[in-house]
């Protein structure tokens, strides 16, 4: 499963063009998640550890739903003064 990540990592930033300052996604590259996730997820299925199953579609909507309704929440929070945001490096 950590082989079928890095796989899909590689895969994304294929995608969006090699360069020296572009090798791997970034955290602000949120669409990486659910392609990553997806990824992972269908690979425990193959091998047999996934405790449900599902068909690539379904489990890239679920992933996407997922994963975009927890970042819209922490951007809120982050909005409202919950947390903090993180000091500029």
């Amino acid at each position: 499963m950590c082989i079928a990540a890095a796989l899909e990592l590689a895969k994304v930033a294929e995608d969006r063009g090699l360069k020296p300052d572009y090798l791997i996604p970034t955290m602000d590259d949120w669409e990486v998640f659910p392609r990553e996730a997806v990824a992972v997820g269908m690979k425990a299925m193959e091998q047999g550890v996934a405790r449900i199953t599902m068909t690539r579609d379904e489990l890239m909507k679920t992933a996407t739903a997922k994963i975009k309704a927890s970042r819209d929440l922490v951007q809120n929070m982050m909005k409202q003064g919950f947390i903090p945001e993180a000091p500029k490096t």
